[in-house]
């Protein structure tokens, strides 16, 4: 960081981004991609990313400004960042905008999905990309596409609001989760219900840690590479003490330098010098704008206690100044799934169920939700749907497309150690059982 690097803290106005000069450049490219092809982003978007700086209303925000140095930008890849941003629900909807997703269009782009392909299975994430009026059309189209391929489709994260519409078209639609959101409009961060979130904040601002919001657009092509390699290796580090040998493909983003849009990073630094990066936020663009997911988030082994909390806490308090509406902390996997819904899969209720009671040494399903209950979230159910119905091919389809079941021998080994070391303290987890209080009110 230099100089000219201004922190923040969470405390509203004050804050600061960083700010670099900008270049001159010229405008976008006409594209003419066909109906299905692979999503490639453009090799260099020097000034994508155009969130205002200042606290104006979302709605009058641009949808996205013309960069400024940069390469041309596929129009193909422009019109899918819109679609993402505009009718993006669940936070795996921005996922549109990376490397190696292929796309499927409305005839007149007003509808798009994303998908991945191993065989003839299909994979969706991110939802139907279109306004309500046009999804069953969107869905529609799609499935006429699969039929045409004898391709076997899976829907994963779809809203409760669309669930119905996926079973009026002959889907097996099963819960799998559920979605938590912080309502930024109701929470006051004051009171005994978020007292464990000011403690982290309090004890990371004692140790001298700043954050920083590093905007895509306000930095050259070196710096902004530098950081995101940094950023890698500590990700790649944090990765390396979990038992799956990598990151899970298709649930999760990817770290890119290239493509990067609308997305936010927030970066936490230590006190001390050189300025270390002791762990970081990346937040993905929802409804508009007006939602943001907490989607992405690392941290060193030996960072400050309670730095992700800090971040979590400081970009809730500067997103609430802006206006925004309310933040999404990702997917809690197998959460609410015990009860048997007409017509839904066995197989996932159960392996869920399963994987929540004896495999959290694998998947740390408890200690995720004892983290996000943190914040005070109310939840909405998210669903797996598969046509015409799951099939152990399917889920095994599901595995390897993801990497889900590429477990690390040694990692497995150690982190079922430490669990059971950790067992009494685990018992005093936060659980649906015995929940902390699960919706964000303002303290009377």
């Amino acid at each position: 960081m230099t100089s000219t690097d201004k922190h923040f803290g969470g405390a509203g106005a004050s804050t600061g981004v960083r700010v670099l000069p900008r270049t001159s450049g010229t405008l976008l490219q006409p594209d003419s991609d066909p109906q299905f092809d692979t999503l490639l982003e453009p090799a260099d978007q020097t000034a994508v990313n155009t969130r205002q700086l200042d606290f104006a209303p979302v709605s009058e925000r641009p949808i996205l400004a013309r960069p400024r140095g940069a390469q041309p930008v596929s129009k193909g890849w422009l019109r899918a960042e819109s679609r993402a941003y505009v009718h993006g629900k669940v936070y795996d909807s921005y996922f549109a905008t990376e490397r190696g997703w292929k796309r499927f269009w409305l005839p007149d782009r007003t509808g798009l999905v994303s998908y991945r392909r191993m065989g003839k299975y299909v994979k969706v994430v991110g939802g139907l990309l279109a306004s309500d009026e046009k999804k069953p059309q969107l869905l529609r189209e799609f499935l006429a596409f699969a039929k045409s391929h004898r391709l076997v489709v899976t829907f994963i994260n779809v809203t409760e609001t669309d669930a119905p519409v996926f079973r009026d078209h002959g889907f097996q639609v099963t819960k799998w989760g559920e979605e938590p959101f912080v309502d930024l409009r109701e929470c006051t961060w004051s009171g005994k219900q978020y007292e464990w979130v000011r403690r982290q904040t309090n004890y990371c601002r004692r140790a001298g840690i700043t954050i920083v919001e590093h905007c895509r657009d306000e930095m050259d092509d070196s710096s902004w590479n530098l950081l995101i390699q940094d950023l890698r290796e500590i990700s790649d580090a944090h990765l390396a003490t979990k038992s799956h040998a990598g990151a899970i493909r298709l649930l999760e983003g990817q770290l890119e330098p290239e493509g990067w849009g609308r997305r936010r990073l927030f970066v936490a630094y230590s006190s001390g010098l050189p300025k270390r990066i002791e762990g970081f936020l990346v937040a993905l663009p929802m409804r508009e704008g007006r939602q943001w997911a907490f989607e992405m988030y690392r941290h060193r082994s030996d960072a400050v206690r309670g730095v992700v909390a800090h971040l979590f806490h400081a970009a809730m308090m500067r997103m609430r100044a802006e206006g925004i509406e309310a933040v999404s902390l990702c997917l809690s996997p197998g959460l609410g799934c015990e009860e048997a819904s007409t017509g839904d899969s066995a197989m996932i209720r159960c392996g869920l169920v399963f994987g929540m009671k004896y495999l959290n040494f694998l998947f740390d399903f408890a200690g995720i939700y004892h983290f996000k209950s943190r914040f005070r979230p109310s939840y909405e159910a998210r669903y797996i749907c598969v046509l015409p119905k799951s099939t152990l091919l399917s889920a095994l389809a599901l595995f390897r497309i993801t990497g889900m079941l590429a477990f690390d021998g040694k990692r497995v080994s150690a982190n079922l150690k430490q669990k059971l070391f950790k067992w009494r303290q685990r018992t005093h987890l936060a659980t649906r059982e015995r929940p902390l209080r699960m919706s964000c009110q303002p303290v009377e």
